[in-house]
């Protein structure tokens, strides 16, 4: 098989249908449960036109290296700067001239004032058909895809029956971030129910893993892990928002093993 492709040293991960009983008749699913999350604060990534950090800005890299890592996948090694995964995948993503000629063939006019540093200005990693490419060209196979019109119930499957992540884009009062879906809190009657379509009627409590930290008390909390959030709360934030069906998803799968 071509060295491209990165099916290396996978760790071991159940792939039957796991959650936790609770109380009331309840049970919660999480797929991230004892796994490190990951935090945007301390990345180290420097911007080669300012050469200032923008680790403020890197929700979408981190929260898709912390996807990935719930897989049990392998990253690549491929920064002689860096060490952590997120900062070598947007040094990668960046200076990648597969990813700049795909940026520049998708968007010409987004790709001049990105490299014109133009204001307001979007770099690769903040549009979600890009950041999706980069990251499944820098690990060498389909990890994640892309759908800008998911099913609420097909996440909600996704989670219960693949026991995998999600990204998801959401609008954090007036700040526009990126996050890990990791898993819910239902009502145990779903597991009979998982053909209807409303199941987000036996939800109680979606989980996320926030790179940021807390959205629930303005961000003052750094630490984001299984941040527990309402079923309205998930419609109003993510993308699109106030959506009761469709969300904007990037889907992570289980990782392929080669010879």
């Amino acid at each position: 098989m071509v060295s491209f492709f990165y099916f290396l040293k996978l760790k071991e991960r159940r792939r039957k249908m796991i959650y936790k009983e609770l109380d009331n008749g309840l049970i919660k699913f999480n797929v991230s449960s004892g796994l490190p999350n990951y935090s945007q604060r301390n990345n180290e990534y420097l911007d080669e036109i300012t050469n200032k950090k923008i680790a403020h800005s890197m929700c979408n890299v981190t929260s898709y290296c912390m996807a990935y890592s719930y897989t049990g996948a392998a990253f690549p090694k491929t920064s002689k700067k860096y060490t952590q995964e997120e900062d070598q995948f947007i040094e990668f993503l960046r200076n990648s001239k597969e990813v700049n000629e795909y940026y520049k063939k998708l968007l010409p006019s987004y790709y001049k004032a990105w490299k014109n540093n133009e204001k307001d200005n979007y770099p690769p990693e903040q549009i979600h058909d890009i950041l999706n490419y980069a990251f499944n060209l820098w690990v060498g196979w389909r990890a994640a895809s892309l759908n800008l019109k998911a099913e609420i119930n097909s996440m909600i499957k996704f989670i219960i029956e693949n026991n995998r992540p999600m990204v998801l884009s959401g609008k954090f009062g007036r700040l526009n971030h990126i996050v890990c879906l990791v898993g819910l809190v239902a009502d145990k009657k779903i597991l009979e129910h998982l053909n209807e379509k409303n199941l987000i009627k036996y939800v109680k409590k979606f989980i996320i893993d926030d790179p940021y930290g807390d959205f629930r008390d303005q961000y003052k909390t750094i630490i984001g892990n299984d941040i527990e959030m309402t079923s309205e709360d998930f419609i109003h934030i993510f993308k699109p928002v106030d959506d009761i069906d469709n969300k904007i998803c990037h889907f992570f799968h289980a990782p392929i093993a080669t010879v």
